[in-house]
């Protein structure tokens, strides 16, 4: 009877036991995505401060006062990847209003 008595108190404290121990794992987990949610969040404030930051630099004056400087020696400005079939070169570019 001892036997079936201690038998039974020792499984049920490895059961405990493991209960305890996916319980501080899943903690663990949780306090991990929020750690990862947070450093997200933080990079994403950085990635949008940093495209402000390169929308301010690339005004039309900035990029024409940089042409500028650039000479009859430059050539023709050519785009490094080749241009997507679609894409029509005589359509004005400009925000210019439609009659």
């Amino acid at each position: 009877m001892i036997r079936k008595l201690a038998a039974c108190l020792i499984t049920l404290t490895i059961a405990a036991v493991a209960v305890l121990v996916l319980r501080q794992q899943r903690l663990l987990a949780v306090a991990e995505m929020t750690e990862a949610a947070g450093r997200t969040e933080r990079l994403e404030r950085l990635l949008w401060e940093v495209r402000a930051d390169i929308a301010e630099l690339t005004t039309t004056d900035r990029i024409e006062q940089l042409a500028s400087t650039l000479g009859p020696d430059a050539g023709e400005l050519v785009p490094l990847t080749p241009l997507p079939e679609y894409f029509d070169p005589s359509v004005a570019m400009l925000d210019e209003p439609s009659p």
